[in-house]
């Protein structure tokens, strides 16, 4: 099982959106980010939560999120 997630903007153009995506997934998860070079990172290690839950929870969050970032293991 995946140890952490990766949310990245695709290109430079897409941070703001990027960053907004972000902040609304740790909101709606209750799991804070931490910024690393190619975005932020969500430990999953010891949560409650899994790679799937981030996949859905950006789905319901921001539903065009395909369009702004990657999530990458």
């Amino acid at each position: 099982m995946a140890k952490h997630v990766t949310i990245s903007p695709l290109h430079a153009g897409k941070r703001e959106r990027a960053r907004e995506i972000v902040h609304e997934l740790e909101a709606h998860l209750g799991l804070k980010s931490r910024p690393v070079d190619e975005g932020h990172r969500f430990e999953l290690e010891g949560e409650r939560h899994d790679a799937s839950d981030l996949s859905g929870a950006l789905d319901a969050v921001a539903p065009d999120w395909r369009d702004h970032v990657s999530m990458g293991l």
